[in-house]
Formats: C-alpha cells, sequence, structure tokens
C-alpha cells in the first residue's frame, strides 16, 4: 500500500523491535488507529516516553486514558493528547499537526504526567489503599 500511494521513501515497516524506545524517542507523536482496544499498553508506553498521542475513540482504553469523551465531535484533547472519530482521517491529521507544530511541550509533559497514574508504585499504592479500606469497613461492620 505505502508503494501505491508513492510513499515507499516515507514509511519504514521494521518488523519486530526488542526495544523500541529509540524509535519512540525520535517521533512527534504516536498515532493509535485501532477499531478496538482492551488496555492500549503500547500507548501508555509511548505517553511514559513523554509522547503525545493521537487514538481514535475506539471501544476501551483510549478515552480513559486521555480522560475524555468525544462526544459528537470530531476530535477533543485531552491528558497528553487528542481522541478522534474512528475512520476520521482528516481529523487525525489536524490533530496530528497541532501537536507537532505548535503544542507539543504542553502534550508531551502531560502525556508523561498521566502515565505515571499507572505506574507500578501507583498500582500498588492504589491497591494496598484498597484492601486496608476493606478491612476498615469489616471491622466496621463486625462491631
Amino acid at each position: 500500500m505505502a508503494a501505491s500511494l508513492g510513499l515507499e521513501r516515507r514509511v519504514r515497516f521494521a518488523g519486530f523491535l526488542a526495544n523500541p524506545h529509540a524509535v519512540l524517542a525520535r517521533a512527534g507523536c504516536y498515532l493509535l488507529t485501532s477499531n478496538a482496544e482492551g488496555f492500549p499498553n503500547a500507548m501508555l508506553e509511548a505517553m511514559a516516553l513523554a509522547l503525545p498521542v493521537v487514538a481514535t475513540d475506539c471501544p476501551s482504553g483510549p478515552a480513559e486514558i486521555l480522560e475524555v469523551t468525544l462526544g459528537d465531535a470530531p476530535a477533543v484533547f485531552g491528558s497528553g493528547g487528542a481522541l478522534v472519530a474512528m475512520d476520521d482521517a482528516q481529523a487525525m491529521a489536524t490533530c496530528m499537526g497541532r501537536l507537532i507544530a505548535q503544542d507539543r511541550p504542553a502534550f508531551s509533559e502531560a502525556a508523561a504526567r498521566r502515565a505515571e497514574s499507572f505506574s507500578l508504585d501507583q498500582a500498588v499504592g492504589d491497591f494496598r489503599k484498597s484492601l486496608i479500606q476493606a478491612v476498615a469497613a469489616n471491622r466496621m461492620a463486625a462491631t
């Protein structure tokens, strides 16, 4: 497809990379064009590297991570990037341009901050807090 569109000099299919961080570090933004996700690990990994994202509003994942709701808009900006309607190439291109050309520093910082919310330390702390609250509630109910 890249060749048929005349993009063979601009598109490279690297295949498996054991450590994709070097490639991501040179990118202007990360694109997630899925039509279905569970939990988009790759998107969150890019955000952890302070890479702003443009993601499609597929069921489950991107909207929750970016902390936004698309509604009837073609695109909306959230915590670390933009959420666009699925199959809206124009909205994706517009958001890519904005993130790369004018708003990259602010969205890079926001992406890294948002990714911290999903860190191992944060998850363990949240789990511990939930366990303590459950035990305390159980003790209260028993008395």
